[in-house]
């Protein structure tokens, strides 16, 4: 892969941001309550009715016209679907058992009202939606969203609920970047309904958000989709699953009626898994990495790197088989060697040009260490009499036992989780170090990790 030239920040990118701070923080306290959005449900794995919508159904050479409702459903994945309540013609229904159905929406001059109420009808034909957008996106002010299955993260003071029910809760989560800024709240009771979706490995939209300019001015639905895009994908990373913004939609400056909606849903993984380098008491982190990961973001050499990376990071995340997740973590670590620029004052050499010794070389240039650390002892006793050189050596090895199995070297289960903690690891403070980050995250090789319980990355020691 060829070596990609990293984004420089302007000089008073720094100052930019400070001094636009406040405004943030002036515009935040003019939102103390939380933020809501339009398509929502409490509901664990809901259906969301987004509205009604005239449509033509082609399946092969025929073709029928029906007004639809169409809805965000969640079982088995989350999908947007449209649905016939007065059902198709049989000849039509039938041909579409050997054939692709094809929808298209008459009218998206508009954005669809809310529905007042579901059809009766018992036996609906329903068939997927395709990605539609509506109404004019030329001058947007606001953008609201869902999320689904982000956890409780302790954040600022906002207030959740109205009148009696009215109550304070530390979880709203800003982002601000040169540019941009985006506020993330959280719904009620959000604690105990997660617990709900993870136990039920379950669906749940748990918080709304809102994105902006920091200078107040307007944006395209263009503008829109990219930055929407560029935090799911930051959010992914936080998470080591996939998640981001859904059904977005935008409102004018001078009035809260929505004037452009997208109805689309990205992949989108369940509540569950193990805990990444993001520690949910420290929000300050994804603040920290939003503004130079939009920097990265608007390279688009850098994009496609971006969203392979932490594609196989993702993919890295499922323990079982760890046969798979040790190579996807090795394929993400190799095209960072590959990408992040060369600092030769900081190159070792001497470390090889081999796959382990390009990701010692990154790892050394980076200000990461080298050694495996002391609590994966089961990987170190894997060497056998001859100890490795260095952590990239050990779990590069494995990759290759893996995938070229040899009689001569057998791998004992806790030596090779050992190797999956190790290889995340690293892939973790390459992309933190990537980014600029200098904060705390949340160690994966630590023995009993546990929330809260945090260390500053190495190279900001």
């Amino acid at each position: 892969m060829p070596q990609l030239r990293a984004v420089q920040r302007p000089e008073a990118f720094g100052a930019k941001v400070a001094l636009e701070a406040d405004s943030f923080a002036r515009l935040l306290e003019q939102l103390p309550q939380a933020i809501t959005t339009r398509y929502w449900s409490s509901s664990l794995n809901p259906t969301i009715r987004l509205g009604w919508v005239r449509t033509t159904i082609h399946v092969g050479d025929r073709q029928e016209s029906h007004q639809a409702l169409v809805s965000l459903a969640c079982q088995p994945k989350p999908r947007v679907v449209l649905e016939v309540p007065d059902g198709v013609s049989p000849e039509l229904f039938f041909e579409s058992l050997d054939k692709d159905e094809e929808v298209d929406v008459l009218d998206t001059s508009s954005v669809p009202p809310l529905p007042r109420k579901r059809s009766p009808k018992s036996d609906p034909f329903v068939t997927r939606f395709p990605r539609t957008s509506f109404g004019d996106g030329r001058a947007l002010y606001r953008v609201g969203f869902g999320l689904f299955n982000v956890p409780d993260i302790y954040g600022t003071v906002v207030k959740l609920g109205r009148g009696m029910q009215q109550m304070a809760t530390a979880g709203r989560v800003p982002l601000l970047s040169d540019e941009w800024f985006v506020a993330i709240d959280p719904s009620g009771r959000l604690r105990e309904r997660n617990q709900r979706a993870r136990s039920r490995g379950a669906y749940l939209l748990s918080h709304a958000g809102a994105l902006g300019r920091v200078d107040g001015g307007t944006f395209t639905t263009d503008q829109a989709e990219d930055i929407l895009s560029a935090i799911y994908w930051l959010l992914t990373f936080a998470l080591g699953r996939r998640t981001g913004p859904v059904l977005p939609y935008g409102t004018g400056r001078d009035s809260d009626r929505p004037i452009w909606t997208h109805w689309a849903i990205r992949a989108t993984d369940t509540t569950g898994g193990v805990g990444t380098w993001f520690d949910t008491h420290h929000p300050e982190s994804l603040n920290a990495i939003f503004a130079p990961f939009l920097e990265l973001w608007r390279n688009e050499d850098l994009r496609r790197v971006l969203i392979r990376v932490i594609s196989w990071y993702v993919e890295a995340q499922d323990l079982d088989p760890v046969e798979a997740a040790v190579p996807a973590a090795q394929i993400a670590l190799e095209t960072l060697a590959a990408t992040v620029p060369l600092k030769p004052e900081l190159d070792d050499p001497a470390l090889g040009s081999n796959a382990a010794g390009k990701q010692a070389r990154l790892l050394k240039r980076l200000g990461i260490p080298l050694d495996i650390p002391a609590e994966l002892q089961e990987l170190k006793l894997a060497s056998g009499s001859k100890p490795w050189r260095h952590g990239p050596e050990a779990i590069t090895h494995l990759r290759n036992d893996i995938t070229h199995p040899r009689q001569d070297r057998a791998w004992t289960s806790p030596a090779m989780i050992d190797a999956w903690k190790l290889s995340l690891w690293y892939l973790e403070l390459s992309m933190l170090a990537w980014l600029g980050y200098r904060g705390q995250h949340n160690r994966r090789t630590r023995i009993n990790r546990s929330v809260g319980l945090v260390d500053p990355v190495p190279w900001a020691v």
